[in-house]
């Protein structure tokens, strides 16, 4: 489940002393190791200046605004390494002002992440949050899946408070809070390009859709390849469908072989349908064509 710390540290670390503690002695990709640093991060909630120093750097360089920034508009970010980040997130309670802010999207949905991350408190009583743990190594990830997620809490996040939400497991849906609040992640984006974010109705127990940026990109990409491709990109989507390290990514593109380059989905067929994915075995399944599967191919 959701792990939940209150370090007792009265110590104060900057943004830059606190991104180099982790960097150098915590093995962020180790729970038990991302653990280690709930002191460190206490010692960063600690900062009351933190945000109005991140604030300030920003506006200096403001034609430059949080460049590389693909999260909702109440999202900062704050630092980036190239093992983790840190980020800043904004919970706005609810008024007709944040709703044109661009956060009711947040709030309601049930969800897991893709990545593994520890969270604190900064400012305010926080969201509520309703707590779930998935059994990941039963779920294929379509979309209309039946899952079954054990209810395991309905907490707070107010100030100084710590949790770490592992990746793939922990399923919350979080509630506006009453104030304005802002709480402190630490990121470890371990698995965010090879498996996407899913999102769950409660009520009926099914996944209603994945996603991840990563797919969206390729999507609008195979899709020009679709109507505009010719056989150099036939043969480039037969290579990501039989190569990519991202299985949504071989899957999407063998499906999009098979609507326009049937030769090379023919060449490449068998060897998607016995793919390690199973997601991308169900999907050539379904997606290769009837007179390929009359030849004897999806016998595998």
């Amino acid at each position: 489940m959701a792990l939940t710390f209150d370090p007792n540290v009265q110590d104060v670390l900057s943004l830059e002393d606190f991104v180099d503690y982790v960097d150098r002695c915590i093995e962020v990709d180790d729970p038990d190791s991302l653990c280690e640093c709930a002191p460190a991060l206490k010692s960063l909630l600690n900062n009351r200046s933190l945000i109005s120093d991140v604030i300030a750097r920003e506006l200096r360089s403001w034609r430059d605004f949080q460049k590389g920034n693909a999260y909702v508009a109440t999202t900062l970010i704050l630092a980036r390494t190239q093992r983790f980040f840190i980020r800043a997130n904004m919970w706005l309670p609810d008024r007709p002002r944040s709703r044109a802010h661009a956060d009711n999207t947040i709030y309601g949905l049930t969800h897991d992440h893709n990545f593994t991350f520890m969270t604190g408190g900064f400012h305010g009583s926080g969201y509520t949050t309703e707590i779930y743990e998935l059994d990941t190594h039963a779920v294929r990830g379509l979309s209309g899946e039946r899952v079954e997620l054990e209810f395991l809490e309905r907490t707070t996040l107010p100030e100084g408070k710590i949790m770490l939400y592992r990746a793939m497991q922990d399923v919350h849906r979080q509630s506006r809070p009453d104030e304005l609040s802002i709480s402190i992640n630490l990121v470890v984006p371990t698995h965010t390009k090879t498996r996407p974010q899913y999102f769950f109705n409660l009520d009926r127990g099914e996944i209603t859709h994945t996603e991840y940026p990563e797919r969206g990109r390729a999507l609008a990409l195979f899709k020009l390849a679709q109507y505009a491709g010719d056989k150099k990109t036939h043969s480039l989507l037969g290579d990501i469908a039989t190569t990519s390290a991202n299985p949504r990514l071989r899957a999407v593109a063998y499906e999009t072989l098979c609507e326009c380059g049937p030769e090379i989905a023919a060449a490449v067929s068998e060897r998607v349908l016995r793919d390690p994915d199973r997601h991308v075995r169900a999907t050539a399944k379904r997606a290769t064509p009837k007179d390929l599967a009359s030849k004897g191919h999806l016998s595998q």
